[in-house]
């Protein structure tokens, strides 16, 4: 099997990150009943809460066609400066969810290329997500956090954001 660049890896992996993501803020975040063993209630209001804000990729319909082309044998993978040339999410984008982050009382933990991850007590979470973060216990697995309800990505930054995750749950993918 040819290797495949990090590059085209890390594109992947981004575009099905945003889109897991995506569709989890769209319905109930909560693991399966079979796995929760308790709600532990809201979670306590100064107690630190991680999100991360995933941004928009720029020109996203070619970077879906770059990206099926890769798979179906009719493309080469690109290196990362013509992927951040193209298609990474802009400065600007990234300078507006940082502003926007800081004066809505986050501090931004990691500010990368495709997400940023910022970290706020658990009521500036609950307000400026328009949710309500609740401390988990799942069986076999530990204590967690996650929203009782969808995420709002707030107007202001709706344009420059493609999902929003406020939980700590581990992730499981099919194999």
């Amino acid at each position: 099997m040819p290797s495949v660049p990090k590059v085209a890896l890390a594109i992947s992996f981004s575009l099905a990150f945003s889109g897991a993501a995506a569709s989890a803020t769209q319905s109930r975040a909560l693991p399966s009943a079979s796995l929760m063993r308790a709600d532990l209630g809201a979670r306590a209001a100064t107690r630190p809460t991680d999100v991360v804000i995933v941004l928009a990729h720029r020109n996203q319909g070619a970077l879906y066609a770059l990206l099926a082309a890769i798979a179906g044998g009719r493309a080469r993978p690109i290196g990362h400066a013509d992927f951040v040339r193209d298609y990474a999410p802009s400065a600007a984008a990234r300078s507006t969810v940082t502003r926007f982050l800081s004066s809505s009382g986050f501090a931004i933990v990691r500010n990368g290329e495709d997400a940023i991850v910022a970290s706020a007590p658990a009521n500036v979470v609950d307000r400026t997500l328009g949710t309500s973060i609740h401390d988990l216990r799942l069986e076999g697995r530990g204590d967690y956090y996650a929203p009782m309800s969808r995420v709002t990505i707030p107007a202001s930054i709706a344009s420059v954001v493609t999902s929003v995750v406020a939980s700590n749950l581990p992730m499981h993918h099919a194999r």
